[in-house]
C-alpha cells in the first residue's frame, strides 16, 4: 500500500515522495514502512507481472510450458 511520506511523525509530508507500507499480516502486528518510492510509481500485482513476462517469453518462440518455476516472498511481502 502507498501512504504519504514523512521523516517523522508531525513532519510535513514530503510531496515528492509516497511511503510503501506493508500491512499486517496478524492482529499483533502493526503496519510497517518498507519503502520509498516517487510519486510517479505504480505498484504492479505479483500476477500481473506474472503474466506479463510468460506472454513476452511466449512472443519470442520460448515453451512457457516446458520451464519450471520457483517463487517465493519475503517476511516483507
Amino acid at each position: 500500500m502507498l501512504e504519504p511520506f514523512q521523516s517523522e511523525e508531525g513532519s510535513a509530508v514530503n510531496p515528492h515522495l509516497r511511503a510503501v507500507v506493508r500491512q499486517p499480516l496478524s492482529d499483533l502486528e502493526r503496519s510497517m514502512p518498507v519503502g520509498v518510492v516517487s510519486n510517479t510509481y505504480t505498484l504492479v500485482e505479483h500476477s500481473k507481472l506474472a503474466e506479463l513476462c510468460i506472454d513476452g517469453m511466449s512472443k519470442i518462440g520460448i515453451d512457457v510450458y516446458s520451464l519450471r518455476c520457483e517463487l517465493g516472498l519475503s517476511d516483507f511481502g
